[in-house]
């Protein structure tokens, strides 16, 4: 019996070990993951004002919208009896979540006239043709804001601002030229002067953006002698011209900051990067809405399965040589008493 309770003293303390080995091993591959994931760029950009917050990396987006953090990026702009209601959602995401914007139109008025560059189009969608824009007139910006600021940038010139996105089903007669555009825009949130448009026009034929996503994209000049407004935002303008309630208008999803120097500004709001991409036409269910992040069973990496294998297999030689240890205890104990 001495020899067998030394046997068992031996297992346990090579139990011991090999939990103490798996544990170290798990956190030496953390360590080393967010050694990985943090290690610095050298910033090249001018426009830097946060470098760590710029990567090399083109692995993910800079907002992916999979968690409620893209609030502290994103802000929507109203005018002219326009709002925007924005919200991360599942139901018709490229990857994972998507930020879903729905507009509120109740009191706008048929009239209403969107600035675009120095001219700007009626509701219509036709040019005014005005030289530049008249002080006295109130022109209408309304949409999605991103302030370079909150990208860690004094601004975005020399940048490309790049999305996925899908014009809702619902942009019939309600959307000014069936069209969304892409613009920068000054400290004030004015177009600025010569600046490059990008027009998102509704398209269900070859390129479809509405039962399916498409990229979208808007290259902001570098400043120089002749471009000397810096370009402090860049603006989703959703021209909503006509009466709506909760007009489900566009979804934008995998949102990315490239520099001029190809670097980009990294994940800012926590990508979910086990999430499937949609690769064929959405199907909108609005009924099944979450915030929450969920990976399934298939998605889960595989230094995660290695480490809970190390962990199953450790606790079940701990639990079977502890469960032997009472057996071979009870057993003694009825030796020494009967």
């Amino acid at each position: 019996m001495k020899g067998f309770e030394r046997f068992m003293s031996l297992v346990m303390a090579g139990i011991i070990m090999a939990s103490a080995s798996v544990t170290a091993f798990a956190e030496e591959e953390e360590a080393v993951e967010a050694a990985e994931e943090t290690e610095a760029v050298e910033v090249t950009d001018k426009y830097v004002t946060d470098p760590s917050l710029v990567t090399d990396s083109h692995d993910t987006p800079s907002l992916s919208f999979d968690t409620g953090k893209w609030e502290n990026y994103v802000e929507a702009v109203g005018g002219a009896g326009i709002s925007f209601t924005l919200s991360n959602d599942n139901t018709s995401a490229f990857q994972g979540q998507c930020l879903r914007i729905t507009a509120d139109a109740e009191n706008a008025a048929d009239d209403n006239t969107f600035a675009y560059n120095w001219s700007c189009l009626s509701n219509k969608g036709e040019p005014l043709f005005e030289a530049e824009p008249d002080a006295e007139k109130d022109y209408t910006m309304a949409g999605v804001l991103l302030k370079a600021e909150k990208f860690g940038l004094e601004c975005f010139n020399g940048s490309t601002v790049a999305m996925k996105y899908r014009i809702g089903e619902d942009y019939k007669k309600k959307l000014m030229a069936d069209s969304i555009f892409l613009a920068p825009v000054d400290k004030d949130n004015h177009f600025i002067p010569d600046a490059k448009v990008t027009r998102l026009e509704v398209n269900t034929t070859d390129n479809n953006n509405v039962n399916s996503y498409a990229t979208g994209l808007v290259s902001v000049a570098d400043l120089n002698d002749t471009n000397t407004v810096p370009a402090a935002g860049v603006i989703i303008m959703i021209p909503v011209h006509a009466k709506a309630e909760g007009l489900d208008i566009l979804d934008i999803d995998n949102l990315t900051v490239t520099l001029k120097s190809g670097a980009q500004i990294g994940d800012l709001d926590g990508y979910n990067k086990n999430a499937k991409q949609q690769d064929g036409v959405i199907e909108v269910n609005r009924k099944v809405q979450t915030n929450d992040v969920k990976i399934s069973k298939d998605d889960v990496p595989l230094k995660s399965k290695i480490k809970t294998i190390f962990v199953i297999v450790g606790l079940s030689v701990l639990g079977i040589a502890v469960v032997t240890f009472i057996i071979v205890s009870i057993v003694k104990a009825k030796k020494r008493f009967y």
